[in-house]
């Protein structure tokens, strides 16, 4: 072939590959670390409606909350056979809650004006891994002031009482419950500033919800009597 035709043919080869679309450059996927969910702190006496970002659970048809001047009524009904979080009765008590990513330290603190008038009655903190469906496989801790059956301070591991008990009678209580890794500390206090210990336990057990909980179960048979305590706030601070 002649060297003008050789040339030639190349320049059209060339012309034809330049053509051609371009192929992006393969890159790499970007790094990626979701955000942890933080959990968020409410005054509820200054609340005109329900943040958001709670959930608020009442199974039981005969419960309901109010939001007041002076917090959150989180009513629990002893009608429809009760309003508890226990293996052995059902799990129908009112609970809000809010996310929490496992892997945050914090320690969660709530001021509560409560009436303890009945047996099997109580309202506190308490530590989920789900918001609804709960059954005998759940894992839960309750932290609570209530009646059951006598006045006083205690926590539960998904419905067996921790070893520890304080004898309490009044009307107003603060509740804090402290995380740090898979330990869990549990202290009581009547002004808000000097705390008592009640309880320590371990559980590994990766909790994703956080919140308040208010049970009423009639065992006594008097179904006129609901749980009504006022929670007025919910604090959270996280470990930095």
């Amino acid at each position: 072939m002649p060297s003008f035709a050789l040339a030639a043919a190349r320049l059209v080869l060339a012309a034809a590959i330049c053509a051609l679309p371009l192929v992006p450059r393969a890159h790499a996927a970007p790094s990626f670390t979701p955000k942890k969910t933080r959990p968020f702190s409410d005054n509820f006496a200054k609340d005109q409606s329900l943040n958001a970002r709670w959930t608020l659970a009442e199974p039981n048809a005969a419960s309901g909350y109010k939001l007041g001047g002076s917090g959150l009524l989180l009513d629990s009904s002893a009608q429809n056979g009760g309003s508890d979080l226990w293996p052995t009765t059902n799990y129908d008590a009112s609970l809000l809650l809010q996310p929490v990513t496992p892997s945050l330290n914090w320690t969660i603190t709530t001021k509560v004006s409560f009436q303890v008038t009945n047996n099997y009655m109580g309202a506190g903190l308490v530590l989920t891994t789900q918001t609804n469906g709960f059954n005998s496989g759940s894992s839960f801790h309750r932290f609570e002031y209530g009646d059951n059956p006598q006045p006083g301070i205690e926590s539960f591991t998904n419905g067996s009482p921790d070893p520890n008990y304080v004898a309490f009678d009044g009307k107003l209580v603060y509740l804090q419950l402290q995380k740090s890794g898979s330990t869990y500390t549990y202290s009581y206090s009547t002004d808000g500033k000097n705390w008592t210990p009640v309880s320590t336990v371990t559980d590994a057990t990766q909790f994703t919800y956080i919140g308040l909980i208010s049970i009423r179960q009639p065992y006594d048979g008097d179904l006129s009597v609901d749980s009504k305590p006022v929670f007025h706030y919910f604090k959270v601070k996280v470990a930095k």
